[in-house]
């Protein structure tokens, strides 16, 4: 499933991208950002039928 994600730069800057989602533990990575993200954001538009479990933001 395509899910939108928003990403949150702070300062009213955002961008807005789709990532693939398959089963109930996917991992993805972002393309290259122009700031670090401060948040992010999936299903913003509710068009996907889910539960998301909100983690905190971490490096690996």
């Amino acid at each position: 499933m395509r899910v939108p994600v928003e990403i949150d730069f702070g300062n009213n800057r955002y961008a807005l991208l789709r990532v693939t989602v398959t089963g109930a533990d996917s991992q993805f990575e972002l393309p290259l950002m122009p700031a670090e993200p401060k948040e992010l954001l999936f299903n913003v538009f509710e068009s996907v039928l889910h539960e998301v479990k909100n983690e905190k933001w971490h490096d690996q």
